[in-house]
C-alpha cells in the first residue's frame, strides 16, 4: 500500500475525531484539505512536490472508494472535473491526454515551481467562479 493510501488513512482516522483539534480533522472539504496542505505542506507532503500532492489527493480517493465511505461523509466541495477542463482549455494547446499536474509539470521545470503552478491555476479557477465567469 502506497505511502499516500495510508496518508489518506490517516486523515480519515483524523475525521473521526481522534485528534479533533488538529487542521485536519477540521478540513471537511477539498478546499479546506488544500488550504491546510498549502499553509504546512512539509507537514502533509514531506517536501514541496506535485508528485507528492497528486498522489495524497489520489490517496484520500482510493481510500474513500476501498473503504466503502458513504458519499455524504467524502471530502467534496471542489468541482475537480470542471477544473480540469478549465486548465485543459486554457493550458493544454496541444491538447495532450493528462490531467492538470501533468500539464502543470510541463510548465515547470521543477516539482516545487510545479505545485506552484498548480495552486496558480487552482487560485484563478476559483476567483473566475466566484466573479462568474466559470466556463471552461
Amino acid at each position: 500500500m502506497s505511502i499516500y493510501v495510508l496518508g489518506a488513512l490517516d486523515l480519515m482516522k483524523f475525521r473521526k475525531a481522534e485528534v479533533p483539534n488538529s487542521p485536519l480533522a477540521q478540513a471537511t472539504d477539498y478546499p479546506g484539505l488544500i488550504a491546510a496542505i498549502r499553509a504546512r505542506p512539509g507537514m502533509y507532503l514531506g517536501r514541496l512536490s506535485l508528485t507528492r500532492f497528486e498522489f495524497y489527493m489520489q490517496g484520500i480517493a482510493v481510500a474513500e472508494f476501498l473503504h466503502d465511505l458513504p458519499l455524504d461523509r467524502r471530502l467534496a466541495g471542489f468541482d475537480w472535473d470542471g477544473f480540469e477542463q478549465w486548465a485543459n482549455a486554457r493550458f493544454n494547446p496541444g491538447r495532450l491526454s493528462i490531467r492538470s499536474f501533468g500539464m502543470a509539470r510541463r510548465h515547470a521545470e521543477s516539482e516545487e515551481a510545479a505545485l506552484g503552478v498548480w495552486f496558480d491555476w487552482y487560485d484563478q479557477f476559483l476567483a473566475e467562479r466566484q466573479s462568474g465567469g466559470g466556463g471552461a
